[in-house]
């Protein structure tokens, strides 16, 4: 009988195809596993060098695969295989991550040194620039911002002077439970002539926290700023009076002058300044030479001797 009409000889004859017959890769993936990603490369390798040479490696020959098999359809096999992955994860296709430096050439101490200078000599010029160009001028935004607040803050502080024009306080008058301050003070006023009616007073109390084994000062609101300097100016005559000599009456200041009030008293008895007082909310002291100055901020007080120790409230 001819062969080539016998169906089963057509299948022996048939040419090959990548569809019909599968590589020798493949065949022998389905034979058995692989133990180590060495042995698709030795595989892999096996093969290619077969296919450029023409001649049959002894895997062909024990498959029966024909040795002319195409770079394209080893190509092919290899992407469409799932165990040729692991062969990115092999050792031996990065052998640099494994790279030692010789011992031979180490670098010493001084060789870091002499590196680290020529990068820092490289890299000071551009850190300059960066700083010229981007931190200067925010430094200059902070600075103008610093001073803008400030001038607001004294601004601010003025408005709240302001408000308290008519205030006095005083201080020295023993404090009862159920006592009526308006009548404490004028009883005094009265017997040391000092001019204050009921008509110029419109309330008073007291302020502060009871209870720190020091009478707290008498806060009064009077009806005109005349009324107060009149006060202020007749005040001395609490001195006169031996059982009144503790009492002392002062202008209602702000929290901030009230403080630079008390650093100006420091420095007289430090005798740094001859006197310090303060008129209509405002400070004022009289140097060595009997010339006036008017303090607004505590640098104010730095050319009479006074050292800023800590940051104030008011940054100036």
């Amino acid at each position: 009988m001819d062969s080539r009409r016998n169906p089963d000889n057509n299948k022996r004859v048939r040419s090959f195809s990548s569809t019909s017959t599968p590589s020798p890769v493949a065949r022998s993936s389905k034979k058995s596993k692989p133990h180590s990603d060495s042995l698709y490369i030795t595989n892999y390798s096996s093969t290619m060098a077969d296919t450029d040479t023409g001649f049959a490696s002894p895997h062909h020959s024990q498959t029966g695969q024909n040795p002319g098999i195409s770079n394209q359809l080893l190509s092919q096999t290899m992407v469409q295989s799932p165990q040729m992955v692991p062969m990115v994860q092999s050792p031996q296709m990065v052998p640099m991550m494994n790279y030692q430096q010789p011992s031979g050439s180490t670098l010493t101490n001084n060789d870091i040194k002499r590196i680290a200078i020529a990068v820092r000599e490289i890299l000071l010029p551009d850190i300059g620039n960066i700083v010229d160009k981007h931190i200067a001028p925010l430094f200059n935004r902070v600075s103008s911002l610093e001073a803008e607040n400030a001038e607001l803050r004294l601004k601010l502080d003025d408005l709240e002077q302001y408000g308290r024009r008519t205030l006095v306080r005083f201080s020295g008058f023993p404090e009862n439970e159920r006592e009526d301050t308006t009548s404490t003070v004028l009883d005094a006023a009265t017997s040391c002539g000092v001019d204050l009616s009921v008509d110029d007073i419109e309330r008073s109390h007291r302020v502060g926290k009871a209870g720190r084994g020091k009478p707290r000062q008498i806060i009064m609101r009077l009806k005109s700023v005349d009324s107060k300097f009149k006060l202020l100016k007749s005040s001395r005559n609490f001195r006169n009076e031996s059982s009144f000599k503790g009492i002392s009456v002062n202008e209602d200041l702000t929290r901030y002058r009230d403080e630079l009030a008390f650093l100006a008293r420091r420095l007289v008895r430090t005798k740094s300044i001859l006197q310090t007082w303060t008129t209509n909310g405002k400070i004022l002291v009289k140097d060595k030479s009997s010339r006036l100055h008017t303090i607004r901020t505590e640098h104010d007080l730095v050319p009479f001797g006074h050292v800023i120790d800590m940051p104030n409230d008011h940054p100036m």
